[in-house]
């Protein structure tokens, strides 16, 4: 045989690296996604965006340090990826003309001057703001604090936006003391009441400007669902304590809220809950002597006078209904079956403040007797006299074509306490 020369030749083993180079919190730089060789050492750099910061390297699903700047040898395929989160939120109030119920989820307090060029009124649970034309604005309102909420009177509708860190609840609890808290929603996102409110207790209420809820037996019941950032919320305790909330990312406990029809903006528009500063609700519940009527088909109307003040939803037996005023007055009300639209005047009347009336073991009783259509009314050829419902004379002489001219509401005529609707 001849003499052969012979030679093995080696190569580095190869690995694939992926990098995610880029996602909205920030980026990396120092190398890309490829084909490398053993040994191979790549030099990565973590840069955050704006309101963003660095969260740690996470390498084939496990983290793996948290400066920015990082030094790999490949040995190995990898899987590289930077996490950032938010550090800096935009929090954005949109306003209404008239009254809104607003609180922060950032930790900075926010300058009161801010609202001024349009907002005339600022009411927190123990101080307020008023804008004098004399004298400017007076008051001991200086910031909006994280963890409270507040009652602001526009003069017309608006969005102010402002940025600041997450509300730091771990620093800045929400202390309840037992009865009623002016509290913040502290979270960007929405959420449901069930999902959020973990320390709920038996005979809690949640109120909002477009509804309430309740807790007892484990569950929330009631018209406001969900809790939605920016808004402001009043929270009857039966107990002192702090109010926790846990904004995980889990399915809703459905079992924990017996949801209602309605979602927490579906209020009525005949309804202006931008016009009073505060609510009343009622937990209620229909009974009277009126054959063949489904409660559950029924809505129940407030009148101070012959203003529409609120408008119930039913959640099972029960109605749920927030009314609005801002002083004492007397509250009327209307059932309306609104299968075949007979309306019937309640034989209770109510003194409107700031409470809640009835619970959902202890209903408060709507009692209807009587039908309050005008078309049921006695001869309507003849001249009728009309008079509010507060006694004050409308129309001497009135006629069926005068009826028909009335705003709706809540009358007397000839003697008799009728709806128009």
């Amino acid at each position: 045989l001849e003499d052969m020369n012979i030679k093995a030749n080696y190569a580095p083993k190869t690995y694939s690296v992926n990098i995610t180079d880029y996602n909205e919190g920030g980026a990396i730089t120092g190398a890309a996604s490829g084909v490398y060789s053993y040994g191979d050492v790549l030099n990565l750099t973590a840069k955050s965006n704006e309101d963003y910061v660095f969260d740690g390297w996470e390498i084939n699903n496990q983290n793996n340090g948290n400066d920015n700047e990082i030094s790999i040898v490949v040995n190995e395929s990898k899987d590289i990826k930077a996490n950032f989160r938010r550090d800096v939120f935009l929090q954005s109030f949109s306003m209404s003309r008239g009254w809104n119920w607003i609180s922060s989820y950032v930790n900075e307090p926010i300058p009161v001057s801010t609202f001024l060029g349009n907002v005339t009124h600022i009411v927190s649970q123990f101080d307020e703001i008023i804008k004098d034309p004399v004298y400017g604005m007076i008051g001991g309102i200086e910031t909006l604090m994280p963890g409270v909420s507040y009652k602001m009177d526009a003069s017309y509708s608006s969005m102010k936006s402002f940025k600041g860190h997450l509300h730091d609840l771990a620093s800045t609890p929400i202390e309840l003391h037992t009865g009623w808290n002016w509290v913040s929603y502290p979270y960007v996102e929405e959420k449901e009441i069930s999902d959020v409110l973990v320390n709920a207790s038996e005979g809690d209420y949640m109120t909002s400007q477009f509804g309430f809820s309740e807790f007892a037996d484990g569950y929330w019941e009631g018209t406001l669902n969900t809790l939605t950032p920016g808004y402001g919320y009043i929270y009857k305790s039966s107990t002192d304590k702090t109010l926790v909330f846990d904004f995980s990312n889990k399915q809703s406990r459905a079992k924990a809220m017996r949801a209602n029809t309605y979602s927490d903006e579906t209020h009525s528009y005949d309804v202006d809950a931008h016009k009073y500063p505060s609510t009343m609700n009622v937990v209620a519940r229909i009974s009277g002597g009126i054959d063949n009527l489904n409660t559950e088909n029924c809505r129940i109307y407030a009148f101070a006078g012959n203003e529409l003040r609120g408008e119930s939803r039913s959640v099972g037996d029960n109605h749920y209904l927030t009314i609005y005023g801002d002083d004492e007055t007397n509250v009327t009300f209307v059932v309306e079956n609104t299968t075949n639209g007979d309306t019937f005047l309640a034989k209770e009347t109510v003194m409107f403040n700031s409470e809640v009336l009835g619970s959902r073991k202890a209903p408060f009783s709507i009692t209807v007797s009587e039908t309050t259509a005008i078309n049921n009314s006695a001869d309507t050829s003849r001249k009728m006299k009309i008079y509010s419902i507060e006694g004050v004379l409308i129309n001497s002489k009135a006629t069926t074509e005068s009826l028909k001219k009335l705003s709706r509401g809540i009358y007397i005529i000839d003697g008799q306490k009728f709806m128009v609707k």
